[in-house]
């Protein structure tokens, strides 16, 4: 019996300024929503906005998008990611984001996040990592404190 596997296509494409990466399922039908993320430039600076879960598949995703930006640093020695439209993080979340961070530290770049939202926050809290990120009240005031230093 010839058995049909589930696999996933991820695609980058351009819309109206912003690229979005999209993860398509296959033909099955799935449980789990996989995360999209805007990517956008704002005074040289990008910002990266995933949208969902940063969990499971997404982590990876979300890896692999963080560690292109990682090696354009030379270009942009910082990046933003702005937290408004996640809604949730697992412990591999947390964990890719201290190993991005350090990886980030070695290559001096900067990471700010922004618009933190109370569950992340929380987590950041118990588990001691609040101090590890800078956070910025504000888009506005994270691409000041970026670009000025």
């Amino acid at each position: 019996m010839h058995q049909q596997a589930e696999f996933y296509v991820s695609s980058m494409r351009e819309i109206e300024g912003y690229f979005t990466i999209d993860s398509i399922p296959s033909k099955k039908v799935i449980k789990e929503k996989l995360m999209k993320m805007m990517i956008r430039l704002k005074d040289g600076i990008p910002i990266l906005e995933p949208h969902g879960k940063i969990a499971g598949t997404a982590v990876s995703e979300l890896r692999e998008r963080l560690a292109l930006e990682l090696l354009d640093a030379s270009e942009a020695p910082c990046f933003l990611i702005n937290f408004e439209h996640v809604h949730k993080i697992d412990s591999s979340g947390l964990g890719m984001l201290v190993n991005v961070h350090v990886i980030a530290a070695q290559l001096k770049s900067r990471i700010g996040i922004i618009n933190v939202g109370r569950h992340i926050k929380s987590l950041l809290v118990l588990t001691r990592l609040v101090h590890v990120f800078e956070h910025f009240e504000n888009e506005d005031a994270a691409i000041s404190a970026l670009t000025n230093d």
